[in-house]
């Protein structure tokens, strides 16, 4: 067979018309060659997405794909066959329906990883972006989190545990637990000076403004509410003045306690600095595990995003590179559109074909499948009635069989029922022998 029959056939065609109507090959060769290339860029489509995917081995992988693309052939084959010389335009419409819906699912499905390759080199420079974007959103809870909150308070006691056997006994007074419920007291009062500071900056502000005729009433000159706002200022400033009075007297007092309790605060540093030695090995293990696990947190991220190239990356990607790029969504959508129309041609044509003038193949085939049909009823009455003239003749054989044996059986009761018939050949009823007559009215009337 040569390669033109074999494509023929792969179209559906039959060669033993085809050899009798050699002009009506290239026709139904091209037809053939229509569906062997979709088979072949499905099977193509699916090896390379199995790939991607990590399926398994690359060879693995074609087997894979060459039994996709047998299956799509075999199935575009199913879709033509179905359209096989019918006639009429709602039946042909009525039939072509449902297999165009078919060619449309699977011309996506085959050409969606083929776009994916062709848009190689820019799916993966998308997909690097992605995935540094992807990157700081994950990296950046990480950073801001729990496990980080506690890294960052333990590495600042570490610190102080350092620093604090790095210099040694001190008389410094911030050890001691009085002089830092006073630091506590000296902080908080800081916050109510910048405040009561804020507050008399903004009434002095007012007060100027209100002078000037810069702001307030516009009026220039100090009247009645220019008073006013300059007894407010004087109030804040006293309040102020007041609460720097109260951080000194703290102050005054830290250093009156540092002064009076040297030799007490010296014991003090020496014993923090020995517990300090005691506690810093636990401290900085934690230090070491908790960074241990946020480094853990951060490279997992960091790998499972690297490793993140299957399909649905690629997908998006490839979305992603054509949603702001009209040039590349046409190039897509010419792509796609190229591998449906491919795998809509065969039934389209199919289609075409039947609704136009009959072809001669078509002319031959529809006489070879009359010529067929009709042997084939003939040879199937034949068969029916070979079969009725066996049956008749079993039945028949049954019934002679039958016959000789009541006829048997009658003559023996005749011959046992005859009048003075005595002696050891007597016969009592019932009994009867071979070669006595029997009536044939009594022979049963269904084997007549």
């Amino acid at each position: 067979m040569s390669f033109s029959y074999f494509l023929a056939r792969v179209g559906g065609a039959r060669i033993d018309i085809l050899r009798k109507l050699p002009g009506s090959v290239a026709q139904q060769a091209a037809m053939g060659a229509v569906i062997l290339t979709t088979a072949v860029f499905a099977a193509a489509s699916a090896a390379y997405a199995l790939s991607v995917v990590h399926f398994a081995s690359i060879w693995w992988c074609v087997l894979a794909g060459l039994l996709w693309g047998l299956a799509i052939l075999n199935l575009d084959r199913l879709l033509v066959l179905g359209l096989a010389n019918e006639s009429g335009l709602k039946r042909n419409l009525g039939l072509a329906a449902p297999r165009v819906v078919l060619a449309l699912i699977i011309g996506v499905v085959i050409s969606t990883p083929l776009m994916l390759k062709i848009f190689e080199p820019e799916i993966n420079a998308q997909m690097m972006k992605n995935n540094i974007a992807a990157l700081e959103q994950s990296i950046a809870p990480l950073n801001t989190g729990p496990l980080q909150e506690k890294l960052t308070e333990r590495e600042r006691e570490m610190r102080r545990l350092q620093d604090m056997i790095a210099a040694g006994p001190t008389a410094d007074a911030r050890f001691l637990p009085e002089v830092q419920d006073i630091d506590k007291q000296m902080a908080t009062k800081q916050q109510e000076i910048d405040k009561a500071k804020a507050d008399y900056d903004k009434a002095q502000a007012e007060y100027i403004a209100e002078s000037d005729g810069t702001g307030g009433t516009g009026v220039v000159g100090c009247a009645d509410e220019c008073v006013r706002k300059q007894q407010v200022a004087d109030e804040r400033r006293a309040i102020w003045q007041q609460k720097q009075s109260e951080l000194q007297a703290l102050k005054d007092q830290r250093a009156t306690y540092a002064t009076t309790n040297r030799a007490t605060l010296l014991a003090a540093s020496a014993k923090a600095i020995e517990d300090a030695k005691r506690d810093l090995p636990q401290v900085t293990k934690t230090v070491d595990s908790l960074r241990d696990a946020v480094s853990y947190a951060q490279n997992g991220t960091i790998n499972s995003l690297q490793e993140n190239t299957g399909i649905i990356a690629r997908l998006k990607a490839l979305s992603d590179v054509t949603a702001g790029n009209f040039l590349a969504l046409m190039a897509r959508i010419a792509v796609a559109l190229l591998f449906i129309a491919i795998e809509l041609l065969p039934v389209l044509f199919k289609v075409m074909q039947n609704l136009g003038k009959r072809t001669p193949y078509q002319q031959v085939s529809e006489t070879f499948d009359e010529h067929e049909v009709a042997r084939a009823q003939a040879d199937a009455s034949a068969q029916t009635a070979m079969a009725d003239s066996e049956r008749e003749a079993e039945v028949q054989s049954h019934a002679h069989e039958l016959r000789g044996r009541l006829q048997w059986i009658d003559s023996a009761h005749v011959t046992s029922a005859a009048p003075g018939h005595t002696g050891p050949g007597h016969r009592g009823p019932g009994h009867s022998r071979p070669g006595d007559t029997v009536p044939l009215h009594r022979l049963p009337n269904q084997v007549e």
